[in-house]
C-alpha cells in the first residue's frame, strides 16, 4: 500500500522492522479479508474484484519474505499462504463457472410496442447506423425499448457561443456478433437532430447504457 512506502533516510534495519512488525500482518489481514469476501459471494464479479485484491496482497507479502531472507525470519506471518493461493485459483474457477451459467441464460429483452409512425423505416435506419459505427459487427437482432421517440431541447456552450438543438432519442437493444466472435446484447440510445427546415437528420448512435454476453442460440 501507498501509506508503507518507506523515506530513503530509513536504515535498512528499520525499514525491516516495520515491514515485519506492520507491512506483512497488514497486507497479510487484507488477503485474508479479500478471499472470504470471495468465498461469501455468489457474483463472479464480486468475486474476481476480491480475488485480485486477495492476490495483489498476498504477491506484496511473498515479495517482502523474499526480501527479507538472510536478515529477518517472518515465516510465521506467511503461515496458510500455499493454502491461500490454491483458495484464490479455486475461487477464480468458480466465479467462472458461475459467469458461465448467467450468460447461458440471458436471453434478448423483449420488444416494446411502437406508436410512432414507419417502424420498419425505423429498424432500418438503426442497423446501418450500428453498422456504420460498427462495421466489424454483425447484427443479429434489433428490438425497440421505446414506444415512440423522447424528444428535447439540449442547450451547450462552445467557448463563448450558446447552442440549442432539439433532439429525438430512441432506445434500442441489439444483439451482435463481435469480431472475437462473441455475442453481445447492447442496449442504446439512437439520436436525431431536427433540422431547421422541420426535417430530422439520420439516426446516430449516441449512448451505450448496459451490455452484456449472450450464447448466439439464445438471441
Amino acid at each position: 500500500p501507498r501509506n508503507h512506502r518507506l523515506p530513503r533516510r530509513w536504515t535498512p534495519a528499520i525499514a525491516a522492522g516495520l515491514a515485519q512488525q506492520r507491512v506483512v500482518p497488514e497486507v497479510m489481514a487484507i488477503a485474508k479479508k479479500e478471499l472470504a469476501r470471495a468465498t461469501g459471494s455468489k457474483d463472479p464479479r464480486q468475486i474476481w474484484s476480491a480475488l485480485s485484491e486477495a492476490k495483489t496482497n498476498l504477491e506484496l507479502a511473498q515479495g517482502i519474505e523474499s526480501s527479507l531472507k538472510g536478515e529477518i525470519d517472518i515465516s510465521n506471518l506467511m503461515a496458510g499462504t500455499e493454502e491461500m493461493t490454491q483458495k484464490i485459483k479455486d475461487e477464480r474457477k468458480r466465479a467462472n463457472e458461475l459467469f458461465d451459467k448467467e450468460v447461458d441464460n440471458n436471453r434478448m429483452p423483449s420488444a416494446i410496442s411502437w406508436k410512432g409512425k414507419e417502424e420498419g423505416s425505423l429498424l432500418a435506419q438503426i442497423k446501418s447506423a450500428y453498422q456504420a459505427t460498427f462495421a466489424s459487427e454483425e447484427i443479429l437482432k434489433v428490438h425497440l425499448r421505446s414506444s415512440d421517440f423522447a424528444e428535447r431541447w439540449e442547450s451547450w456552450w462552445d467557448k463563448a457561443t450558446l447552442y440549442s438543438a432539439y433532439f429525438g432519442y430512441v432506445k434500442v437493444a441489439i444483439a451482435a456478433k463481435q469480431k472475437t466472435g462473441d455475442c453481445r446484447v447492447f442496449i442504446k440510445f439512437f439520436r436525431r437532430q431536427r433540422k431547421s427546415d422541420g426535417s430530422w437528420t439520420p439516426l446516430q448512435v449516441d449512448e451505450t447504457v448496459g451490455s452484456y454476453l449472450i450464447r448466439k442460440e439464445n438471441v
